[in-house]
């Protein structure tokens, strides 16, 4: 599956397989079978669905309002480097708490 619209196809072709094996088993007197097919069905389409759809919205909108700041950041921004620009170079330096390797060379003797 490459494309979404694969992955769609996919999901469609599994959900009309499934509504005619209920069709089936409804019709072969097997109502036991059908009507967990068909609960299964019902939960896939009323809380899973509506789930992915949830989520891939809030992809989408995330998305979007990421491409509106980093549309409306100027090069010389700092505060681009969080959305996935360049890095921002703070403007102070601290000092290290460790110490310098040139002082830690050679190891002191006994």
């Amino acid at each position: 599956m490459d494309t979404p619209s694969e992955f769609v196809g996919l999901v469609a072709q599994v959900a009309i397989v499934l509504v005619a094996v209920v069709e089936v088993l409804q019709t072969l007197s097997f109502t036991a079978w059908a009507a967990m097919v068909q609960t299964f069905l019902e939960y896939m389409l009323l809380k899973v669905v509506v789930a992915v759809a949830i989520v891939a919205v809030g992809f989408a909108l995330g998305n979007h309002v990421r491409a509106l700041i980093a549309n409306r950041a100027t090069e010389d921004d700092a505060s681009k480097g969080w959305i996935g620009g360049r890095p921002a170079s703070p403007s102070w330096s601290s000092p290290s708490p460790w110490p310098s390797s040139s002082s830690m060379w050679p190891p002191p003797s006994c």
